[in-house]
């Protein structure tokens, strides 16, 4: 049974990866998450840098928030604020084209393989 959820969470974990370029500081304890900047309350705050992730169309939204809360908690931000969020992001649209022209282009295979959710993030510090 524990070898079943060590996989089970090795699988999913590696359906989610997180770029970032930014500043980083000591890890926080606390994260508030934002869709909106008119949402945040008022307040002195510093952009301290970008975090982009991207994950198979399988992953869960859950599962992307809590990468989403896991990376900007490590850089040091006190709030994380969704600018953008894509379901169907195209990853390598070359490839793409390429390979329906062979004629290989089963819609399973192509949502599989070529699509990726993206979110892009911006990581912010109170001053």
């Amino acid at each position: 049974m524990r070898i079943f959820a060590l996989l089970l969470v090795l699988i999913l974990s590696g359906c989610i990866s997180a770029t970032y370029s930014g500043k980083v500081y000591e890890p926080t304890k606390e994260l508030a998450i934002y869709y909106s900047h008119a949402d945040m309350p008022k307040g002195d705050y510093q952009t301290i840098g970008e975090l982009n992730v991207t994950a198979d169309t399988t992953c869960s939204g859950e599962s992307i928030i809590k990468k989403i809360r896991e990376e900007s908690m490590a850089r040091g931000a006190d709030i994380a604020l969704i600018n953008y969020f894509n379901s169907r992001f195209i990853i390598d649209k070359h490839q793409h084209s390429k390979h329906c022209q062979s004629g290989h282009c089963h819609q399973e295979k192509r949502d599989k393989y070529k699509y990726k959710k993206l979110v892009k993030v911006t990581l912010i510090k109170n001053k």
